[in-house]
């Protein structure tokens, strides 16, 4: 029986190629005798994708040309379809019924007709398509990561939207943003960056493509409705309200781990909310005795230091009546798990001292004698791989050389000091040093939380000059811990 046309035109990428193409083949053979199907070529795809095709064309022609519904397969330059029936002098063109009524098609239609060219629209076959099928690929299993925006007033909201133009980052994990609409709305302005912004109710409808960002909006900021630079009692509750929100999706497992902006204490504290930091946070509204502060910097990169420690947002003479033999032993057991977390499959601890040289065999105090070196026995005993006490002054030197993953501090500035010297590096432009690497992870929660390891910086707020590493290594930091958790993290 003849068909109805002599010859006819398909065309399309044709890149992952799927039964949606192939049902548009087959429908476009049975009615012509000869059946010719375009390949757009790499540079036109380019064109108008914005992407570089996954298979190059002649690999999608090749493919189209083994069809055996096929007769002819070309690579096309142009779109434009009376250039292309200069060319090819087809009786027919067929197109997806998606594309009807809409004026590029109209246009199409009518120059069409004037050559004696029907159109005939195919119905679009529903739920496939390359784009589809590419979301599902980068969707995969990659983990959920909640990020919370900080104090509005300081640079979180900044870091945040500059992190999420990074490819890396949608290819790891989906992203999700606890915050104000508004915030990330004035932070994309002042950094000139076009984003779209997807608002959320739940992760599970976050889109986790790059370009969009999700984000669950709390709405609890008007549009230029605070003040950069400045503390507040607005800023600071928001930036609770955020963590809560975290803390809660984190436990009720709708997000696989949350990393944090920074917040500014005052501010919480004007607030309403009594907390030293994040920290205290996460563990009072998790329920969580025993935890840990984990800094670690360049862990994507080869300089790399990790700190855990005794204790923290405290007072010096307290910090020193902390370092006991018991939590020593515990903070040892917490080193090994974060280290463990973040890919240290088999961690070696080095344990600091309290005291100068130790305390050289008492001379300057006994802390070593009656806590640190107990608990180190202990540790070993227990199967831990623990050195020390190592002096504090040579201690990081030898971390950072090798002989060891992580150590154990007994207080904040022993930790923090030396951290945040490798973390921080002189801009040669702004000649100013700023936070290029780093991260502070709570190891012993039953959830996982990372942060940024530097504060709200107000004094660049706002102007869209802040850096996004240590954000971007939070993230990242996050997504290991979430994928070593099974393993790893039962509580």
């Amino acid at each position: 029986m003849a068909k109805k046309y002599k010859v006819g035109y398909t065309d399309g990428v044709y890149d992952l190629f799927h039964t949606g193409h192939l049902n548009m083949i087959e429908t476009a053979k049975s009615q012509c005798e000869h059946l010719i199907v375009g390949v757009h070529g790499d540079d036109v795809v380019v064109s108008y994708k914005h992407r570089h095709p996954i298979i190059n064309e002649d690999g999608r022609r090749r493919i189209i040309a083994s069809v055996s519904d096929v007769d002819e397969a070309v690579i096309t330059r142009f779109r434009d379809k009376m250039k292309l029936w200069e060319k090819y002098h087809f009786d027919v063109i067929f197109i997806g019924d998606d594309w009807k009524g809409t004026e590029r098609w109209n246009k199409f239609e009518k120059e069409l007709a004037e050559v004696g060219v029907d159109v005939v629209y195919v119905p679009y076959t529903k739920g496939i398509s390359t784009t589809e099928i590419r979301e599902r690929i980068m969707l995969g299993d990659r983990k959920k990561v909640a990020i919370t925006m900080g104090d509005p007033a300081g640079i979180g909201a900044e870091i945040i939207v500059k992190s999420l133009t990074r490819e890396e980052v949608y290819r790891q994990c989906i992203p999700i943003v606890i915050g104000d609409r508004a915030a990330l709305e004035d932070a994309l302005d002042f950094c000139n960056l076009n984003l779209e912004i997807n608002e959320i109710t739940e992760p599970k409808d976050a889109k986790g493509l790059l370009g969009t960002i999700d984000v669950i909006n709390l709405g609890l900021l008007e549009p230029h409705g605070w003040e950069y630079k400045k503390n507040s009692a607005l800023c600071g509750d928001a930036s609770f309200q955020y963590i809560i929100k975290g803390i809660e999706l984190a436990k009720a497992k709708q997000v696989d781990a949350v990393a944090t902006a920074p917040i500014n204490k005052e501010s919480l504290h004007m607030g309403g909310h009594k907390y030293s930091g994040h920290t205290e946070i996460f563990a009072e509204y998790t329920n969580t005795p025993k935890y840990a502060m984990l800094l670690a910097s360049g862990i994507r990169s080869d300089r790399k230091l990790c700190v855990i420690h005794v204790s923290t947002h405290v007072s010096l003479k307290e910090a020193c009546e902390r370092v006991k033999k018991d939590r020593v032993v515990e903070v040892i057991k917490l080193a090994d798990k974060g280290m463990k977390l973040l890919g240290f499959e088999n961690p070696r601890i080095a344990v600091a001292g309290l005291n100068p040289h130790c305390s050289e065999d008492g001379l300057f105090g006994h802390e070593e004698a009656d806590e640190i070196i107990p608990a180190i026995n202990e540790a070993r005993k227990q199967g831990y791989d623990v050195t020390g006490p190592v002096p504090p002054d040579t201690v990081f030197v030898k971390s950072m050389g090798g002989e060891s993953d992580v150590v154990v501090v007994m207080y904040h500035d022993q930790g923090h000091i030396p951290l945040k010297i490798c973390g921080f590096a002189l801009n040669p432009v702004t000649k100013q040093y700023t936070s290029m690497s780093g991260i502070n992870c709570t190891i012993g929660l039953p959830v996982i939380r990372t942060s940024v390891d530097h504060g709200t910086a107000y004094g660049k707020a706002g102007e869209g000059r802040a850096n996004e590493e240590s954000m971007l290594d939070a993230i990242y930091a996050a997504v290991t811990i979430a994928n070593n958790w099974q393993k790893y993290g039962a509580v």
